[in-house]
C-alpha cells in the first residue's frame, strides 16, 4: 500500500581451468538437464565462484535452446579465453510501479494518515527514486512510484512494515486496486529551462533487429537478446552485440566448443 502521493559478469578477465575439468563441466551440465526443461546454470560445476544477479535471472527465464548456447559460451570462455577484454556495460534495472486504487466509503482521513507513514517508509528505503499521486474525476486513485533496481525493489516489497500496511490496504482501506511493476524500455526528457533533450531506447524488439541488420544475408540458428545486448547462435560461431539505441556499438566472436 503506498499511493501517499552477460558476460560482463565474468569480470575483466576469465578463469582458465584444465580441458579435463571443461570437460567434466560439460558432462555435468548435460547429465542435469531433464529432458523437458533445463535446470539453471550450476555455477559450481562449471568451476565458477558467483554469477552476476542479473545473469542468473536471465538463464532462469531463458528457453532451453538459449541456455544452452550461454553455457557453450561459458565453457568455451573457460577452455581458450583467459585474456577475455569483453566490457559490455551494465544495464539499468530501473523499476517503474503503476498502482490504481480505489477506497471505501468513510475511511479516506485514516487511510490518508496511515498511507503518509508508509511514504515515509519508503523514501528511507535505499533504492526509493520518487512518486507521484492522481486522482480522476470518477475517484481512482493513480500513484507512479519508481524504484532504481529490481533488488532495491525487493528488498522494499519482502519489508515487513510494508506487508503489515499490504494486509491492512485488503482489510480496511481498498475497495479494488491493481499493480503493475514495469521496466524501462524507451524513455525521451525535456528540459526547456535548461534546453536539453536526453532519449534512450533499450526495447528487447530494437535489439533483435539490430541484430539481423548487422548479420545481414547470415542465418542464426537463434538471437536471444535483453535490453542492451544480443546473444546470436551461428554454425560455427557464438557472437556478443553490444546495442545503444538501435545500433550496435562492439561486438565479440567466440568458436563453438567441440
Amino acid at each position: 500500500m503506498l499511493d501517499r502521493g552477460a558476460p560482463a559478469a565474468f569480470g575483466k578477465r576469465a578463469h582458465v581451468f584444465g580441458k579435463r575439468r571443461v570437460d567434466r563441466a560439460r558432462r555435468d551440465v548435460a547429465e542435469k538437464r531433464p529432458t523437458d526443461r533445463a535446470p539453471a546454470l550450476d555455477a559450481a560445476a562449471l568451476g565458477f565462484g558467483a554469477i552476476h544477479a542479473q545473469h542468473r535471472e536471465l538463464l532462469a527465464q531463458a528457453h532451453d535452446a538459449e541456455r544452452q548456447l550461454v553455457e557453450c559460451f561459458i565453457i568455451e570462455i573457460i577452455q581458450h579465453d583467459n585474456e577475455s577484454d569483453v566490457t559490455l556495460r551494465a544495464m539499468t534495472e530501473r523499476r517503474v510501479i503503476v498502482f490504481r486504487t480505489r477506497l471505501r466509503d468513510g475511511i479516506k482521513a485514516q487511510y490518508d494518515r496511515h498511507a503518509e507513514d508508509v511514504y515515509q517508509r519508503a523514501i528511507g528505503m535505499t533504492g526509493y527514486v520518487s512518486i507521484k499521486d492522481f486522482t480522476a474525476d470518477d475517484g481512482e486513485r493513480c500513484a507512479v512510484i519508481e524504484w532504481d533496481s529490481a533488488d532495491n525493489l525487493a528488498v522494499w516489497r519482502d519489508d515487513a512494515f510494508h506487508r503489515e500496511a499490504q494486509a491492512a490496504g485488503r482489510e480496511r482501506y481498498y475497495e479494488q486496486y491493481s499493480l503493475q511493476v514495469c521496466s524501462e524500455l524507451r524513455s525521451s526528457r525535456f528540459d526547456a529551462a535548461t534546453k536539453t533533450w536526453t532519449k534512450s531506447d533499450r526495447d528487447p524488439a530494437r535489439v533483435r533487429a539490430a541484430a539481423q541488420r548487422w548479420l545481414g544475408d547470415e542465418r542464426a540458428r537463434t538471437i536471444t537478446a535483453d535490453q542492451e545486448r544480443a546473444v546470436i547462435e551461428l554454425e560455427n560461431r557464438v557472437v556478443i552485440l553490444e546495442v545503444r539505441d538501435g545500433e550496435v556499438v562492439a561486438s565479440r566472436e567466440f568458436g563453438r566448443p567441440t
